[in-house]
């Protein structure tokens, strides 16, 4: 909270991202209470990010070092995102979240697509993708307010991004990712959805992405993020990882990728270990029940123990 350590120093402006990992990660780990940071001083550190009442726009900001204008908003939906399920985490209410931004979500959707771009900005210069719809949608769903997303035309978006390789890519006809293909399935998840596509052939892509490693693309090297948008995939379609693919070889994989300075890596090979890797690795581990650690909830990314009550119908209890 008072600063990135220097090696994270160019991620000034995803410290709420970051937060949002180290936070969830400790969570899972059974060791919040035990961070140097009160959960009453993180909540009060994230509210600091919130854009003012005041403000033309709504939402949290990565960071501060850039300006607000018409043209930077700022206000990237990763980070407001990341923001709500940090203050959820701490067991803040969200009260305090300025009222218009579930509805300010329908600035995001592009009306003709369906989907959702990152900022507010014009649609000629702004990148749009499953990323960000994947935000909104949870941003909704925390909120307990859909009134500012197209459902519909989003769905109709969700569908089009199936491609013949049974996974989902960035757009009509892309190739399938499995990053996109859980933020597809996650999607559909969160607007009770899922059976809009062919669920079937997105096993199958999950599935072969396993090699012993996990990767997001056929031909791609192993990487320990992978092992969760794979996972995390089937287990929203209510598959179990564990019993699926078996726990001794994704706890092989992911240890192999863990460093002596502590966390996980991208790669076997990788010489550092990182807060988003170490963050994603530890997802996939909640899903095991030999590692005895607090479940994250696979459709919104929290701990499941910590679900408001307005979402206990995403956990696979309910």
């Amino acid at each position: 909270l008072k600063g990135f350590p220097k090696e994270y120093s160019s991620y000034s402006h995803d410290i709420l991202t970051a937060t949002y990992f180290i936070v969830c990660s400790l969570d899972m780990l059974k060791s919040l209470e035990s961070a140097p940071f009160t959960k009453k001083q993180i909540i009060e550190w994230v509210y600091s990010h919130q854009l003012p009442p005041t403000s033309k726009y709504c939402g949290f900001l990565g960071g501060n070092l850039l300006p607000i204008s018409d043209f930077n908003p700022a206000c990237h939906l990763a980070s407001s995102y990341c923001a709500l399920c940090t203050l959820v985490i701490c067991g803040d209410d969200l009260s305090r979240v300025d009222k218009r931004l579930a509805a300010s979500l329908k600035d995001y959707q592009n009306p003709s697509t369906g989907c959702f771009q990152a900022l507010p900005i014009s649609w000629d210069s702004a990148e749009e993708d499953l990323r960000s719809l994947y935000c909104a949608f949870n941003i909704a769903a925390l909120l307990n307010d859909w009134s500012g997303i197209d459902k519909p035309k989003a769905l109709q978006y969700l569908k089009s991004c199936q491609s013949y390789e049974g996974g989902c890519g960035w757009i009509e006809f892309g190739e399938a990712h499995s990053g996109l293909t859980y933020c597809t399935i996650a999607s559909l998840g969160l607007m009770e959805k899922l059976g809009e596509i062919g669920n079937k052939s997105v096993v199958e892509f999950a599935l072969n992405r396993y090699d012993g490693g996990w990767n997001g693309r056929a031909g791609k090297l192993d990487d320990t993020c992978y092992s969760y948008w794979n996972g995390a995939t089937l287990e929203c379609l209510g598959i179990s990882f564990e019993k699926m693919v078996g726990s001794e070889y994704t706890e092989q994989f992911l240890y192999s990728c863990q460093k002596e300075t502590g966390g996980f890596a991208k790669y076997v090979y990788s010489k550092h270990s990182d807060i988003l890797h170490t963050f994603y690795s530890l997802g996939t581990l909640s899903f095991l029940t030999t590692t005895n650690m607090n479940r994250i909830n696979c459709f919104l990314g929290i701990p499941e123990h910590l679900l408001p009550k307005h979402c206990l119908k995403y956990s696979p209890a309910h």
